[in-house]
């Protein structure tokens, strides 16, 4: 069955806070990231905290026609004294595409709304192993004319090691299910993907991060 092999970069801007006020004094700066753009790690946060985040991620467009990559995205979460958190998760994109997507270059808006859970499935010293999955509910439309909701979800287990007091290895490993046909035309369909990143603590209040992602698609044969 051919596949195709896509790759994505990206940057990403983003504020975030955190609750309880009376937590640890290192939170929320002095901790490793639970997830960055294109990739989750292994990390959960802390314990009897609360995280909100807004953010987008912008690229360049050689090709004209708006970026065509960017995403604008805020999520919540949520963790007691247990060994997972939960939380939910809101994208959208509205753009002119910088290449046509399921057949048309017309401007697309894309949407999700998310419930994201991580569960540890081992932490210790510098290692931590995760398993995390999310359910989406998406709506697509293309102009004017075309409109359409439909479900998703992801499957992945991130591992994070920490080589040194400020500096983590990332790597993940996962499934992305989505309707092959989406709109009568042929849609995102399942993906395996891999990626692998790194973020450097430079400061108490500034992380530094690098990632990049692989995906394995499916694609039809006439």
């Amino acid at each position: 069955m051919p596949v195709k092999h896509y790759f994505q970069t990206g940057a990403l801007l983003f504020a975030s806070m955190a609750t309880p006020a009376i937590a640890a004094e290192q939170f929320p700066f002095s901790y490793t990231p639970t997830s960055m753009p294109g990739l989750a790690t292994g990390w959960l946060q802390p314990e009897a905290t609360n995280t909100a985040e807004l953010g987008t991620r912008q690229t360049g467009a050689p090709d004209g026609g708006g970026t065509g990559t960017q995403v604008y995205n805020w999520s919540l979460g949520f963790r007691g004294y247990w060994p997972f958190q939960v939380g939910l998760s809101f994208h959208v994109f509205d753009d002119i595409p910088n290449r046509p997507l399921l057949g048309s270059a017309a401007k697309i808006t894309f949407g999700s709304a998310s419930i994201d859970t991580k569960y540890a499935l081992y932490h210790q010293d510098r290692l931590a192993i995760a398993l995390a999955g999310s359910l989406g509910y998406m709506g697509y439309r293309n102009g004017f004319d075309v409109s359409e909701t439909f479900f998703g979800g992801t499957l992945s287990v991130p591992a994070s090691y920490q080589l040194t007091p400020s500096l983590t290895a990332h790597g993940e490993l996962g499934l992305t299910v989505l309707p092959k046909e989406v709109a009568n035309q042929e849609g995102f369909g399942n993906r395996a993907f891999a990626a692998l990143g790194m973020n450097w603590q430079a400061s108490n209040r500034i992380t530094v991060y690098g990632s990049a992602k692989a995906l394995l698609r499916e694609t039809r044969t006439v």
